[in-house]
């Protein structure tokens, strides 16, 4: 995912299309998705374990 982000903050759409498939409306609607960002490059992904975190959950599996 992380490749796939970096990608598209650097709007390289080779990359997208080549590596990953994604390319097309596929692309546009993502592109569309993500329009009221204006500096894309403030867009980052979290930590498995932090999201676990905040839904209370525990990347084992059992509840915090």
């Amino acid at each position: 995912m992380e490749q796939i982000l970096f990608a598209y903050k650097a709007e390289d759409t080779q990359i997208l299309a080549e590596k990953f498939d994604i390319s097309g409306e596929f692309l546009e609607e993502i592109y569309e998705m993500f329009d009221f960002v204006e500096d894309k490059s403030v867009l980052h992904l979290f930590p498995i374990e932090e999201m676990d975190k905040k839904e209370g959950r525990s990347t084992t599996g059992g509840e915090n």
